[in-house]
């Protein structure tokens, strides 16, 4: 019996340890910008995509995320802020007040989409977030390749 537990545990394992991550870094994949006037470039990023919408994460090393939800998945310009529904989130540390958002009537911004198969997608985006407290935070010259989930 005690084999067979050791046997299974080693099978999940190898099993575990040879799987793919979908937020790997993959060579010719990128999320970068401007972060008041700071370098974001992501280590780990992953793209989902559904019938009607995109969710494009990022993070790097010491821990900042950046997020952008998009609701359409076709080539074409998103709006952030005003009365859209489309958002971006950049997580800059772990307090809320660390959380810049450029969504619904909060921040301004947009995102282009400008290249889209079914693999993957290209675009840029620059957006303005503000923060639980009013404070903004400025994503300059954004830009990805992203490889597609579906």
């Amino acid at each position: 019996m005690k084999t067979l537990l050791l046997l299974v545990a080693t099978v999940s394992i190898l099993a575990v340890g040879c799987t793919e991550s979908s937020t790997d870094p993959v060579p010719g994949y990128y999320v970068s910008s401007r972060v008041n006037g700071s370098s974001f470039d992501a280590d780990r990023m992953s793209a989902t995509t559904t019938s009607d919408m995109i969710i494009i994460t990022a993070q790097t090393s010491d821990g900042k995320r950046l997020e952008l939800m998009l609701r359409d998945t076709h080539i074409d310009q998103f709006d952030l802020g005003s009365d859209s529904y489309n958002q971006a989130v950049l997580q800059v540390g772990p307090n809320p007040a660390q959380r810049y958002v450029a969504k619904y009537k909060v921040g301004e911004g947009r995102v282009v989409i400008s290249r889209r198969i079914p693999s993957e997608m290209t675009g840029t985006f620059a957006f303005t977030g503000k923060n639980a407290n009013g404070e903004s935070l400025k994503v300059e010259r954004g830009s990805f390749r992203v490889r597609l989930m579906q």
